[in-house]
């Protein structure tokens, strides 16, 4: 009872220190805003909104407008974001005027010339109603009104309407009991595959009659499969939405759609392999593939301003998920495809153009940062221009999350940091980013809230000699003259980043206001800083990756000399949690006094065997484990585990596919039977990640008890803290 009482005690201590500062609850109940989009006149931008009221388990999303100036008037003009539909999940525009809402499957148009335009409880008029719910959707604007194009889950006949009644048959109810599987994907992430059963794109049209405050909406004839019986899905599992796919009206009229889609020709489970398509929102032909080569990943489509081009991002290495995006611009017509920034060593997440056409934007991360940049067009096979020496910045700091571009030559975007979550800003070449938006003013949460000294970036030497990345966020009220507990925050992927982004999951401001000096730190493998750096990870994630923790934790500890070493404490997920389990079996200079594991692999060759996207660790390891054995037993941390004898909490989930439970069972038994002191949290109802309120609000709980327990200065020494299992289930 005595360590339950010190948890207990330090928990009260950190709630009464921290009562302003970001809690737990507090950064669950924040707003969690998306991306924003602009009226086709660009004067007026939505953007949904997300929050979540923990201790009532109620939640939902609703649809802010903003007003955006005109340029050069800045933010004084605005006046602020305005609710205009509650419970609605997502908006388009239908006119400069008329949003169309999405409740379910019910459309619903509301326009801002009427005087209930911010009644958010007033829905607007129902249009009509989808045959399902869609994942995603986009709308395209012409002479004859709009189309709407959708993406939803259906079998090989291509009809919505037949799902429901499949799946509730004695046929379809089968499945639920008995699933049968001749090819790989089994399971996906967190869910099990049904045969068959992909998520494809499908076209409505609606039409528009009267004008002004007379505007009416209608849906006009039934929805078109455009991908029907090819074998296609877009967007891609599991993270694909609409900016998998493009909408656009070609130089003769046609309105069409640009997407990609995974390589049906090979097997999704051992191939990154993603084409790019397109295909008449008519329907009338079935989709024709405009990318080339047995490449890589393609992502972020984007059809020109005149129809003509498609560019995009393609990794040329088919397997390796990770692979530097090289920007691609297909000429329909010809179908000629030209590479941009050939010799940039940079992978852009996202690609637009501008509304004229001359420019191409492109979200880029670079040293922590995640950037909006713009490409001029004139001067494109320069070997400045390939090296990316004419890109012209726009935004240099944040996390970008979406840009769009406005008529006046502006670009509305969305931006959060490690300082709030995301807001809505326009950007300029020479100018700062205006400010629209202020979500974090406004929330009850974060009201008052006192995020600490300003989060700084550090270099430091790593293995080799070679420089290395993080952050240093120290606590609420910093002092020099006081002594702190040093918790360091290891990333996921790994090739993966701590950028200068809002975070819901895993935020270091949360640990901060505990009392902790939070380093995150970005080894080797992590993205932005080139694709030398970033590869160095592939057959070294037991050597580079570790001791660049290690030299970073030791920079850190040299250079702050009120940063108490024997108070130092770890916790990381994914990869961050594989880099925990090795640690555990490295660390007989006690460097870490505490560890936690959310989701980390055990053993690496397990895991090869029981995830769903086997491409990965074949190209990190080499190959297939009966041809690559000896790489993946050298990065196991199952190898060390006569060593463990650090305390440890493993957090595992039952829906998790990419890392199976049966990783943190492992790790949990190797820990109780060698007595040291550990705990599991295991959720049954959530994935790798931990999405639900209240089971984040139980995660940060005992994650936070478990690191103040053993970076106390009175924590009891490894030795001292042994327990049998009945005690450990009981303190649980």
């Amino acid at each position: 009872m005595r360590c339950r009482s010190i948890v207990l005690a330090c928990l009260a201590s950190a709630a009464t220190a921290v009562a302003s500062h970001l809690t737990p609850l507090a950064l669950l109940e924040a707003p969690r805003p998306g991306d924003a989009l602009a009226s086709p006149d660009g004067r007026q931008a939505v953007i949904a909104v997300a929050e979540h009221n923990v201790k009532r388990g109620s939640g939902g999303s609703s649809i802010w407008s903003v007003a955006v100036p005109a340029a050069g008037h800045g933010a004084a003009a605005s006046k602020g974001a305005v609710e205009v539909v509650r419970n609605a999940s997502a908006a388009l525009w239908l006119s400069n005027t008329t949003l169309v809402t999405l409740r379910g499957a019910t459309l619903y148009a509301k326009s801002s010339l009427r005087s209930n335009w911010a009644d958010a409880g007033f829905k607007g008029v129902r249009i009509g109603a989808l045959p399902v719910e869609p994942t995603s959707w986009r709308v395209l604007l012409h002479d004859h009104g709009a189309t709407i194009v959708f993406s939803a889950a259906v079998y090989d006949d291509g009809d919505l309407r037949n799902v429901e009644s499949y799946e509730s048959s004695a046929e379809g109810q089968e499945w639920e009991h008995a699933k049968i599987y001749e090819t790989t994907f089994v399971r996906h992430w967190d869910k099990w595959l049904r045969p068959g059963k992909r998520t494809q794109l499908f076209a409505i049209d609606l039409k528009k009659r009267g004008k002004g405050r007379k505007e009416r909406w209608s849906l006009a004839g039934k929805e078109r499969p455009l991908m029907k019986g090819t074998g296609l899905e877009a967007p891609v599992a599991p993270f694909g939405d609409e900016k998998d796919y493009s909408l656009g009206l070609a130089p003769d009229g046609t309105a069409y759609a640009a997407f990609t889609a995974k390589d049906p020709s090979v097997n999704p489970a051992w191939h990154t392999r993603q084409q790019i398509y397109t295909v008449p929102l008519a329907g009338t032909s079935q989709p024709q593939q405009i990318s080339r080569g047995g490449l890589g990943a393609t992502s972020s489509p984007a059809i020109s301003p005149c129809g003509s081009k498609v560019a995009y991002l393609q990794m040329a290495r088919d397997g390796f998920e990770a692979d530097v995006r090289r920007v691609k611009v297909t000429t329909l017509a010809s179908n000629e495809t030209v590479t941009l920034l050939g010799a940039w060593d940079r992978s852009p997440a996202q690609v637009a153009w501008s509304a004229d056409g001359h420019t191409l934007l492109v979200v880029v991360e670079e040293y922590e940062q995640e950037k909006l940049l713009s490409l001029p067009l004139a001067e494109l096979f320069s070997p400045e221009a390939q090296a990316g020496e004419t890109l012209v910045p726009l935004v240099r700091d944040g996390g970008v999350s979406s840009v769009q571009p406005l008529q006046d030559g502006r670009t509305l975007l969305t931006r959060s940091s490690l300082r709030g979550p995301t807001e809505v800003y326009t950007a300029s070449a020479g100018e700062d980013p205006v400010q629209l938006t202020d979500f974090k003013g406004a929330s009850r949460a974060l009201a008052g809230v006192d995020l600490g000294p300003l989060p700084r970036r550090f270099n430091y030497v790593g293995m080799e000699g070679r420089e290395a990345y993080g952050w240093t966020v120290p606590p609420p009220g910093y002092s020099e003259d006081k002594t702190y507990p040093l918790l360091t925050l290891i990333h996921g992927g790994p090739e993966g980043a701590w950028t200068n982004s809002w975070s819901t999951r895993w935020n270091p401001s949360v640990f901060a206001a505990a009392g902790f000096f939070v380093i995150t730190l970005d080894p080797a493998g992590s993205t932005g800083f080139g694709q030398k750096y970033q590869e160095g990870i592939l057959g070294a994630w037991s050597t580079r990756a570790f001791f660049d923790i290690r030299a970073g934790v030791r920079h850190i500890l040299d250079t702050h000399p009120n940063l108490d070493p024997e108070r130092v404490v770890a916790a990381g997920a994914s990869f961050g949690g594989y880099m925990i389990n090795l640690i555990n079996g490295r660390n007989q200079d006690q460097l870490f006094k505490g560890l936690v594991c959310h989701d980390g692999v055990f053993s690496t060759l397990s895991t090869w065997y029981s995830t769903d996207e086997l491409y990965f660790p074949e190209f990190e390891f080499g190959g297939v484990p009966w041809e690559a054995r000896d790489a993946y037993l050298a990065a196991s941390p199952e190898q060390y585990t006569d060593r463990w004898a650090t305390p440890q909490l493993t957090i595992a989930g039952g829906k998790d596919f990419r890392l199976p439970e049966s990783e943190g069972l492992s790790v949990f038994n190797v820990l109780q039977r060698r007595g040291v002191p550990s705990k599991l949290l295991y959720f049954p109802d959530e994935n790798h990640w931990v999405m639900k309120p209240r089971n984040s609000l139980v995660w940060h709980r005992e994650v936070l008890a478990w690191l103040l327990k053993y970076s106390n200065a009175t924590a009891p020494a490894a030795g001292e803290d042994h327990a049998p299992a009945a005690a450990g289930l009981t303190f649980q």
